[in-house]
């Protein structure tokens, strides 16, 4: 799977909009010639309000979408590249590591 999506050419679908929603604890809109959301990818338990937002054009590409009306230091992802995302996997790591420290207590190895 990573191999493919290494290669020139591969892009990201459902999947890694998934992830990404996942990853940053916020819900993704799909938008496509409308503005009422044609898909929401959200599992979240944040209650900023924000969401991340994407058209999606031709059935085969995504944008973003910002709004122009609000300042780039309050937009919903301010933070340098890659702070955001280390957290994320350091927490799931840490979830990982908690289970299966729970799991061998339990005697489930």
């Amino acid at each position: 799977y990573i191999e493919e999506k290494r290669r020139v050419g591969v892009w990201g679908d459902d999947i890694e909009i998934h992830a990404l929603s996942e990853m940053y604890d916020m819900p993704i809109q799909i938008y496509a010639y409308s503005n009422t959301p044609m898909r929401t990818f959200s599992e979240s338990r944040n209650s900023s309000g924000k969401v991340i937002m994407l058209s999606y054009h031709r059935s085969s590409h995504y944008n973003s979408i910002v709004d122009l009306d609000v300042e780039p230091s309050k937009r919903i992802i301010s933070d340098s590249l890659g702070t955001l995302e280390e957290l994320a996997i350091a927490k799931c790591s840490y979830i990982n590591n908690s289970n299966r420290i729970m799991s061998a207590l339990e005697g489930g190895d």
